[in-house]
């Protein structure tokens, strides 16, 4: 990354990768993200930290 004079990096060079072309479609992330998140809720209800 280059750095102009007053220290700060220049950030319009090309970049490396085109994330346009990025696509993970295929990829399972597994459960859906609300179903985590009710996980966490319960976990944090039953199985509270402080507790031992």
């Amino acid at each position: 990354m280059e750095i102009e004079p007053n220290g700060v990096p220049i950030v319009d060079n090309n970049p490396w990768v085109d994330l346009r072309e990025y696509d993970q479609s295929w990829y399972d992330r597994g459960r859906p993200g609300w179903y985590v998140l009710l996980w966490w809720l319960i976990q944090s209800i039953a199985f509270p930290l402080g507790n031992f």
